[in-house]
């Protein structure tokens, strides 16, 4: 995953918790019997309705539904998962395998990580050289920051201070 996709990526988990006012997420068995909605025993082994055990449960399935989590769309193994917060409320979600890996761990796996790192330099901060140049707002809204060489020293965002401030200065004089 590139830098720039894992910082969207962690973006979108942090606004995933803040939207659901949970602050802990955890994969593990689903709130009542997938086989046929039963409820769990006292102790959560087995399903008092159809005798099926909770850890058969725990594994992974394949789906193309979407991720709760990040929103991803391609297919891939998914989870059950809890989501809590302070006040004990509990909400129940099914998520990929990167956010179930990334919930126990809080990064992603190593492999996936050694690209984020490897690609972190391209999406650092230029060190600027001469006067700095922003362009005015892409179809994105983004404007570009460059030096003298036309080096990318940075990116203002819709709404950032910045961006207000330089917006000023682009727009049509009467």
């Amino acid at each position: 995953m590139h830098y720039a996709d894992f910082a969207d990526y962690e973006q979108t988990v942090h606004e995933f918790h803040k939207d659901h006012g949970i602050t802990h997420l955890s994969a593990g068995n689903p709130p009542c019997c997938v086989q046929c909605g039963g409820s769990w025993d006292s102790m959560g082994n087995y399903c008092l309705k159809c005798g099926e055990t909770s850890e058969s449960q725990i594994e992974p399935w394949f789906s193309w539904t979407p991720c709760d989590c990040c929103g991803d769309p391609q297919g891939g193994n998914r989870h059950h998962a809890s989501g809590w917060n302070n006040r004990s409320d509990t909400h129940w979600f099914v998520i990929c395998e990167t956010c179930a890996y990334y919930a126990e761990y809080g990064c992603l796996d190593d492999l996936a990580m050694e690209e984020v790192e490897a690609t972190r330099e391209e999406a650092e901060p230029y060190e600027a050289d001469g006067d700095l140049e922003v362009a005015p707002p892409d179809e994105e809204g983004k404007m570009r920051v460059t030096d003298c060489h036309g080096n990318l020293v940075d990116v203002y965002e819709p709404g950032s201070l910045d961006w207000w401030e330089w917006l000023e200065h682009f727009k049509p004089q009467d």
